[in-house]
């Protein structure tokens, strides 16, 4: 999918910064948004031939806010005005980069197996002994 012109973002006076998002697994186009109140804010777009896929998901998606844990919480669901996008507004939640996530979990499991070999080496010898 091209880049989408920010003239089609919906509501797009209301924002006072626009700032595509390239990261991630999706094929969606990305932005995040700040409102002229500080409130940020993502937008996805996907292509209208997706559009009973996507409402599905984004009525999921608001029938388990209610759930109170953090996430990214629906806001608005609508077309681009020629139909040829269909977008999904969520408020935006601070959180770390996950393609940095994989090799920090790594070495901390690494790092708690190995503190556990340290601190209970009898259970090592005894796994070992019942494999004979």
């Amino acid at each position: 999918m091209k880049p989408l012109d920010t003239l089609h973002i919906p509501n797009r006076e209301n924002y006072v910064s626009v700032h595509p998002i390239e990261k991630g697994w999706s094929k969606d186009i990305k932005y995040r948004l700040e409102t002229k109140t500080g409130e940020k804010h993502l937008i996805r777009f996907s292509p209208f031939s997706l559009y009973e896929k996507k409402k599905d998901e984004f009525d999921a998606l608001k029938s388990i806010t209610s759930l109170n844990f953090p996430m990214s919480r629906p806001l608005e669901f609508g077309t681009t005005p020629d139909n040829t996008y269909v977008y999904m507004v969520f408020s935006w939640v601070e959180g770390e980069d996950l393609g940095d996530r994989p090799s920090r979990i790594l070495l901390k499991r690494n790092s708690t197996v190995s503190e556990e070999k340290r601190s209970h080496p009898e259970k090592d010898m005894r796994c070992l002994s019942s494999i004979r």
